[in-house]
């Protein structure tokens, strides 16, 4: 037994495990860098994707769909901090027999948690 405490022990026995060890925090600062550009770059991108006919359509449709009424707006507008939110610039609303009118904006904070279930 003493003598394979005294193995590992052995400078080379300690090169090996410590360069082992370095690989591995390499490899963990990679992915762990590569993961947070991935992220900056989303950041980035999301409020110019958000702003497409496609996400227009898509967010008009729900928007008319869960109000009964019909919804327009210029420009949606995203932002993640201090907390994530949606501005919906030049919003026209209109509920038959209900409401009729405009808003210079509307900010909505979605709940995040409801996505991800």
């Amino acid at each position: 037994m003493a003598r394979t405490f005294l193995y590992f022990f052995r400078e080379e026995n300690l090169e090996k495990t410590f360069l082992r060890k370095k690989r591995s925090l390499l490899w963990i600062l990679g992915i762990s860098g590569t993961l947070l550009v991935l992220l900056f770059g989303l950041l980035l991108l999301a409020p110019r994707l958000i702003n497409t006919e496609t996400v227009r359509k898509r967010v008009l449709a729900a928007f008319s769909e869960n109000l009964g009424g019909q919804v327009e707006y210029k420009k949606i507008g995203l932002s993640f901090l201090p907390r994530p939110r949606l501005v919906l610039y030049k919003v026209s609303l209109s509920i038959p027999g209900k409401i009729t009118g405009t808003l210079k904006s509307l900010t909505l904070y979605p709940e995040i948690l409801r996505f991800l279930r």
